[in-house]
């Protein structure tokens, strides 16, 4: 199973990271994607680097206390998934 994380606004791809093979996706690998993700905002779209919105679904890593508190500390605004 091929797994990719794609980050993009409306004007093309941000970031994009393949998982690696047998690699579990959970809160902790979660966040690590995460910073690279804000460092690679803030080097290639530093318009934004400051007011972009993560949507992401409701899947646990996505949703866990880890990656909330993280987000919240690096004041990154996210959109809701509805239920």
């Amino acid at each position: 199973m091929l797994i990719v994380f794609f980050f993009f606004y409306s004007k093309g791809i941000v970031y994009k990271e393949f998982i690696p093979p047998r690699q579990t996706v959970n809160a902790a690998f979660y966040v690590e994607v995460l910073k690279r993700v804000k460092t690679r905002v803030v080097c290639v779209r530093p318009e934004i680097a400051n007011t972009w919105v993560l949507h992401h679904d409701n899947a646990p890593s996505h949703a866990s206390l880890l990656v909330r508190e993280f987000l919240a500390k690096q004041t990154v605004a996210t959109l809701p998934q509805p239920p």
